[in-house]
């Protein structure tokens, strides 16, 4: 699921009432790739007397993906079915997106680090080196396939990319690219 801190509720002509918020939050949470999504922008509004109804309310929804933005927005004279509504159509968009950035073909090779060239990275030598490090909670990881994983640090525009290789029993791998090549770094048996 989405971090709350990268989602933003907004309100206009109307109170957001918590019990619309946890219900647009459960919704939500059937989209798939979420760990991807950098920001939700969702804004509510309520409008007097528009096309003859006492009151009409219009919800719009702006995910920031990788490179991509999806926007949704319907308008009607019920809340919830709008949320409802719009739900079914984000999960259909994101699940689209991310669809064709798994059909699009991998410009470059992926190389799998042997053996020895493994143990190089975890050799002694590394070990007394101190950096500064920054904490980060792990987050769950959902598995994917090396080219998806591929497809993710292309369009995150990372130097590595750490994922769980759905074709390796979800063991966690890194890839990253070196030259023209993509290395696919597993660690050693028992690590």
């Amino acid at each position: 699921m989405v971090d709350s801190e990268k989602i933003r509720f907004n309100a206009r002509g109307m109170e957001l009432s918590d019990a619309l918020v946890d219900y647009f939050l459960e919704k939500f949470s059937k989209v798939e790739h979420q760990h991807l999504i950098e920001w939700v922008d969702v804004e509510f509004a309520q409008t007097k007397f528009h096309r003859g109804a006492d009151s009409d309310f219009y919800v719009r929804v702006l995910i920031k993906l990788p490179k991509a933005y999806i926007r949704v927005k319907k308008t009607g004279s019920d809340i919830y079915a709008i949320v409802d509504e719009i739900s079914d159509i984000l999960v259909s968009k994101v699940q689209q997106y991310f669809d064709e950035l798994a059909e699009k073909p991998a410009k470059e090779k992926v190389v799998v680090v042997p053996d020895y060239e493994r143990e190089k990275l975890y050799s002694p030598q590394y070990l007394d080196y101190k950096a500064k490090v920054r904490r980060k909670e792990l987050q769950e990881m959902t598995p994917i396939s090396v080219q998806e994983a591929v497809a993710h640090l292309e369009l995150l525009d990372l130097p590595a990319y750490i994922f769980r290789n759905v074709d390796e029993n979800n063991q966690i791998q890194m890839i990253y690219k070196d030259g023209d090549e993509y290395v696919l770094v597993v660690p050693p048996a028992g690590f």
